[in-house]
């Protein structure tokens, strides 16, 4: 009587010694978990507690928050509220803020080349910040403190100033800066994109 056998065709053999593989190099590399670092992603569901680099808080309610030095590198905070929220000396670079009300927030020293597309700064303190290279279209600075901020190559593209302290902030060669909206504005020592040192 002929024995039973069970053959898999070759490229199923194949797909098999390939996940066996692939999951011994998981274990092996993450000393028996597998972990993923965290993305900042527009699709992924939004965890407010993870405060950390690449974060998704999007549409986050972070009123008021204590978040001094904290570091938000390539974090999404499109949408949050962050409201009277204090990032004194907090790291920006590659956030995304478009939409995102950071109006009677502190700023100050805070750094990075962040997106702050229509976001609004109403009243915020951005005094010292380093806001070089961020996009901030359209963003509401209505009364913030910006004395001493540099808005070099920044995109300030029907941005709003109105009643905003500028004085002593650095615009130099940054001609979209003419397209803002600056009524009231205080410009007393601000560098001017011509160069020029306002009176």
């Amino acid at each position: 009587m002929p024995r039973s056998e069970c053959y898999l065709p070759m490229n199923m053999s194949r797909l098999l010694v390939a996940l066996a593989l692939t999951s011994a190099l998981i274990v092996g590399c993450s000393g028996g978990s597998a972990t993923v670092s965290p993305i900042a992603s527009p699709t992924a569901t939004p965890d407010c507690t993870a405060i950390t680099p690449k974060a998704n808080l999007k549409g986050c309610d972070l009123t008021g928050a204590n978040l001094i030095g904290i570091d938000l590198t390539g974090a999404n905070l499109s949408g949050a509220d962050l409201t009277g929220a204090n990032l004194t000396g907090a790291n920006l670079f590659q956030a995304d803020l478009t939409g995102a009300n950071l109006s009677n927030a502190n700023l100050t020293g805070a750094s990075g080349g962040f997106k702050g597309t229509g976001a609004n700064f109403t009243g915020a303190n951005l005094a010292g910040a380093s806001l070089t290279g961020a996009n901030l279209t359209g963003a509401n600075f209505t009364d913030a403190d910006l004395a001493g901020a540099s808005l070099l190559v920044a995109q300030l593209s029907g941005t709003n100033f109105t009643g905003a302290n500028l004085s002593n902030c650095l615009l130099y060669d940054n001609d979209s800066f003419y397209s803002a909206t600056i009524t009231d504005a205080i410009l007393s020592g601000a560098y001017m994109p011509d160069g020029s040192i306002h009176p």
